[in-house]
Order: C-alpha cells, then sequence, then structure tokens
C-alpha cells in the first residue's frame, strides 16, 4: 500500500487524475481529510503542511497489498473520509 500526505492545494489539483490512474490499473484509493499532528511536507509538491494545518492523507491500494488504517499516526480531527475502489 503506497501512504502519501497532500497540502490541500496538491490534493485538490491532483485527485481526478490520480483516481483514473488508480482505476486504470485497479487499484483502490482511500483519502481523509483532517489536521496535521506535526509539521511534515506534502508528498506532491515538497511545501510545509503546518501543524494544525489541514491536509490530506492519501492510500492506494491493491489485493495483494490490502488497505490498513494509518491516518490517525499523522492526521486528527477527521472531517470526512471517501474512496474509489477500481478493484
Amino acid at each position: 500500500m503506497k501512504r502519501e500526505i497532500y497540502c490541500m492545494k496538491c490534493h485538490n489539483e491532483t485527485w481526478e487524475h490520480i483516481k483514473k490512474v488508480a482505476d486504470t490499473h485497479n487499484e483502490g484509493i482511500v483519502f481523509k481529510k483532517g489536521k496535521s499532528i506535526r509539521d511534515c511536507v506534502c508528498d506532491w509538491c515538497a511545501t510545509k503542511i503546518e501543524k494544525d494545518e489541514k491536509c490530506v492523507a492519501r492510500s492506494i491500494y491493491t489485493q495483494r497489498t490490502p488497505y490498513f488504517i494509518w491516518e490517525d499516526e499523522y492526521l486528527y480531527d477527521i472531517e470526512w473520509e471517501r474512496g474509489s475502489h477500481g478493484m
């Protein structure tokens, strides 16, 4: 499973593209929006994400590499989650 943290700008700009790629490769996607527990960087643009700033944890998984919950290690105050199941 691939795990990534995105700033809100990159998540909004890349979501449709990532969804199409995952569907093409028969992968599932889960994303959860919340606030960062600590300072980190966006895995797409490398911009600093400050502690308490809204961001997105995104997981891409397959049957061989199944999804497991990990987001609470990085996010709190999770507002919503959404998935796309190409599998």
